[in-house]
């Protein structure tokens, strides 16, 4: 959890001053993702990991945010 900006509030923010690097953000969680996140992920399309993470999906993850598109 961040003190003072959650990870919509992160997103918004990105997108305002840097919209290209949306495309290499996922959202992680180590709690329930609740009905706010679970609709703003789906409207944005973004990836998203669930603590705890196995290896071998974060490395999945990272090497799609990591591909030039």
């Amino acid at each position: 959890m961040m003190p003072e900006l959650d990870g919509i509030g992160f997103y918004q923010a990105l997108a305002a001053c840097c919209p290209a690097a949306l495309k290499q953000v996922a959202f992680m969680t180590g709690g329930i993702f609740g009905e706010r996140i679970l609709r703003f992920i789906a409207e944005n399309d973004v990836m998203t990991l669930a603590k705890p993470v196995v290896a071998e999906e974060l490395v999945g993850v990272i090497e799609k945010l990591a591909l030039p598109t």
